[in-house]
Parts: structure tokens; sequence; C-alpha cells
């Protein structure tokens, strides 16, 4: 659940504590393009300790879990003292197998450490840490991509159960395509936040057959079947 909650607010969470940019990035296995940099930014009035570590994030079991800790990558530097109002960039680079057939994901962890906090916040001497936890994705040398709709299925209080093929080797983000949904007569087509914010799931690994549920509200609502056709925008 807890990587579930990660990727449904990677669009649209801000932290009140220090911000990190990009929330997302891809990179590749050898040259200059194997490696992605980073910005943190101290929203306080005090000094952030800041540490950084790179962790591996599987699709198991039907679920995503980023528990392991990875030396695929190197961080520089892994941890960082930033000044009230001070950025830093951190370079994340990739030092793992080249011959790598499908993408690999990443979560980067941007971990608070040590610091009163919240006194700049509510004014109170409570100590609190903030976290914030990027997605970086690993491309393999030749790249396949492609989500398809292999099923839909009307729920009720305008759901829709659809099967997401990933028939491509990398990861796909679902608000990276657009998706034309309509129902013979009336259309309408999602894409970014929009699609993201219907979507269950959101962020699809190569190769994988998943389930989502897709809400439309009152879009479609006396509708018994739909059409959905899903095309990269990149």
């Amino acid at each position: 659940m807890r990587w579930i909650l990660l990727l449904f607010f990677l669009f649209s969470f801000k932290s009140f504590a220090f911000g990190v940019s990009p929330m997302t990035g891809e990179i590749d296995v050898s040259g200059r393009l194997s490696q992605q940099k980073f910005v943190v930014t101290n929203q306080f009035k005090t000094p952030l300790d800041v540490e950084i570590t790179p962790h591996l994030l599987e699709w198991i079991e039907g679920k995503y879990n980023a528990e392991k800790e990875t030396d695929d990558l190197m961080v520089l530097p892994d941890t960082a003292v930033l000044q009230p109002g001070e950025t830093r960039t951190i370079l994340i680079k990739y030092f793992g197998d080249p011959d790598v057939q499908s993408s690999k994901a990443y979560i980067i962890k941007f971990k608070q450490v040590s610091t009163n906090n919240s006194k700049n916040v509510s004014g109170t001497n409570v100590n609190m840490a903030v976290n914030f936890e990027t997605v970086l994705t690993l491309l393999p040398n030749k790249v396949s991509s492609g989500l398809q709709i292999s099923s839909i299925v009307k729920e009720v209080d305008g759901k829709w159960l659809v099967t997401v093929d990933n028939v491509g080797n990398k990861h796909e983000w679902a608000a990276k395509y657009s998706w034309a949904i309509g129902n013979g007569k009336d259309s309408v087509v999602f894409t970014g936040k929009d699609i993201s914010n219907k979507l269950s799931h959101k962020f699809f690994p190569p190769r994988s057959s998943i389930q989502a549920i897709v809400d439309l509200g009152n879009e479609f609502g006396d509708s018994e079947s739909l059409n959905i056709d899903i095309r990269d925008i990149n």
C-alpha cells in the first residue's frame, strides 16, 4: 500500500519541509545519459540534514516493493547539509550490469535526519522528519514500449475494471499516454494528471498484465461498454 500511495502522489505532492525535483527520471545503462541530477531545496529556517539512498523497486506478487537497497547506483553526495534557502544538486549514476534486457526501476529516498523542523511550520517543539521519494527508471539499450487494453468490464458508481497489458520491455507511466475513451457516440481524451487521477494503477512494469480501476464518475454513466485507445504521446 505504501508504494501505491507514493505513485499516486508523484505528480501532485509538495512537501512543506524541503523540495526535490524532478520527481521522476530516466537514465541509460551507459554513456552521458547514464546519470540523473536531482535538486534538493531547503525550505526550513534552520539547517537541513539529508541522507540519500537508492532502493530497487520490484513488482512482486501484484504489488511494488522497495525495501531492498541497491549498489547499482552511485549517489554523489549521499549526505548533505543545506542551509536555509540553499539548494544542492545530487548526482545519481548507474554502475550496474550494462546488458539488461528489460528496464529496472528504483526509488531514491531523500531522508531528513536530526532536525527540529516543526517550529518552522506550526510553532511547536515536536521533532518531526519529512522524507521525499522519487522514481528513477533504467532503460535497456534496445527499448520497446506500448500499453494496450485487453479487457474492459463495467463496475459500479462510474468505475470500470480494465486490464492493461504492457507489451514492451520498459516501465510505463499511464500519464505519458493519451487515453481516448468512448462509447461509440461520445469520446473524451485524457492525458497527464487527468488520467493519472482516474486510475488505481499508474506505473506498469515491463511485460506485465495488470487490472486497474478507471473512475470516470458521471462520464458514460449510462453506457454498458466502452472503447479505450491508448497512444504514446512522447
